[in-house]
């Protein structure tokens, strides 16, 4: 008996331990980008109704949502709709892309986009977003030395305690949409494009979502729970 009570708890620890993180998904309803002032491009913002899938309950679809757009080399079409996780950028998994430091990045051109109100400020900062996931020899005619002076700028604010911008964005108030299912509108066999969001925690433009909790939270858990079932163990050994 006592073997198949430790047993058992060790079970549980373990299947604790493998526990896949969890979060909300929504379904996207991509309803049409700007126009810029000059190139075939749209630009931010991009303007989406947003649905709560996991848990409808929580929320009505949230019609007008401006998002600025992650992916140069990904195509969608108004209107679009497909299902996707949202993605808090300091949760990002390592290696891939675009990485976390890249999202940071665009986490700081996003905040500059956001207060612009000249068009092709606007224009310049969503290519220098673009230029860090374009995955082809960068085009001068669309990456020109402006567009890559924002980026290296908004890199540079990262780390630089002089630059204007060190210390003006809180990185966990950004997520971005990635998409998990989709059927393709005028693009057959790509995936849809990755959209960055600002999710302060209050307000909050996508209320209740769940957080996904980190790989070491999940293993931490696990472990504490396998040693409690060590301690149950060796307290039933001595009775």
């Amino acid at each position: 008996m006592k073997k198949i009570v430790s047993a058992l708890f060790l079970v549980i620890s373990m299947a604790v331990m493998a526990m896949p993180a969890s979060a909300d998904t929504y379904s996207l309803t991509f309803t049409g980008g700007t126009n810029p002032p000059s190139g075939p491009y749209q630009i931010f913002p991009y303007m989406f109704n947003i649905t709560n899938t996991t848990n409808p309950a929580h929320e009505t679809t949230q019609n007008g949502v401006a998002m600025m757009c992650i992916d140069f080399t990904r195509e969608i079409t108004a209107p679009e709709t497909w299902t996707a996780n949202l993605v808090n950028i300091t949760g990002a998994l390592p290696g891939n892309a675009p990485s976390v430091t890249d999202l940071e990045e665009m986490a700081v051109l996003a905040s500059e986009i956001a207060t612009a109100t000249n068009q092709q400020t606007i224009m310049n900062l969503q290519y220098a977003v673009w230029s860090l996931s374009a995955n082809h020899p960068l085009d001068t005619n669309l990456f020109n030395a402006t567009v890559l002076a924002a980026a290296a700028n908004a890199l540079d604010a990262l780390t630089d305690t002089s630059n204007p911008l060190y210390g003006t964005v809180n990185f966990a108030d950004y997520s971005y949409f990635d998409p998990t299912s989709w059927t393709p509108n005028s693009a057959p066999n790509t995936i849809p494009q990755r959209f960055l969001i600002y999710t302060p925690s209050a307000p909050n433009v996508i209320p209740h979502v769940l957080p996904t909790p980190e790989p070491s939270s999940l293993m931490l858990l696990g472990t504490g729970a396998f040693g409690l079932a060590s301690v149950v163990r060796r307290r039933l050994v001595k009775a």
